[in-house]
């Protein structure tokens, strides 16, 4: 009865919370290595890091990612097909999902001919604000037209898409000074 009691009070954790323990820091460099633009290298990562966690969320997210960045798409699609059904759930792979879908249905990039020609044709100032976290307009896109515009080119920080819904305070004042210029 005493040993029950002492062993009550030990701090055990389960093999699932080490593991998790174990990554979590990995995954949050692979990340910052994919923020960062080096898609090739954050795939390796999150590569590495799937021997340990084939089916964890944020590792199979982080592939997918990872892959859709470097255009390999039907690779993509193969990573989100080989999960398992119960891990196949989720907010994280519905973001991964998200961002294949999305590459699925960009045009080619042969057809980016009349945007980048209506883009030409601005002629006022321009203010291009985008998140540094947004999956679905590259910030090296927005910093494309801000390029083709003359235009000013703003990226919030941890910012995803939309950043006038997310940042609205931050977003506002960038208008405000932008205006009043």
């Amino acid at each position: 009865a005493m040993l029950d009691q002492v062993l009550r009070q030990l701090p055990v954790e389960s093999a699932e919370a080490q593991q998790e323990a174990e990554i979590e820091p990995l995954v949050a460099a692979a990340e910052q290595i994919l923020h960062d633009g080096d898609a090739e290298r954050a795939l390796s990562y999150f590569e590495q890091i799937a021997e340990i966690a084939p089916d964890h969320p944020e590792v199979v997210s982080g592939r997918v990612r990872a892959l859709v960045s470097l255009s390999r798409l039907d690779d993509a699609e193969a990573v989100l097909a080989a999960l398992p059904e119960d891990a196949a759930k989720g907010a994280e792979i519905d973001r991964a999902r998200a961002a294949l879908d999305l590459a699925r249905s960009a045009p080619p990039a042969e057809d980016l001919a009349p945007l980048v020609a209506a883009a030409e044709a601005v002629r006022c100032p321009v203010l291009v604000i985008t998140g540094s976290l947004d999956m679905c307009q590259n910030p090296v896109r927005s910093a494309r037209l801000a390029e083709i515009t003359g235009g000013d080119h703003v990226i919030i920080e941890g910012g995803g898409h939309l950043p006038q819904a997310r940042d609205p305070v931050k977003v506002n004042l960038l208008l405000r000074d932008f205006v009043r210029r």
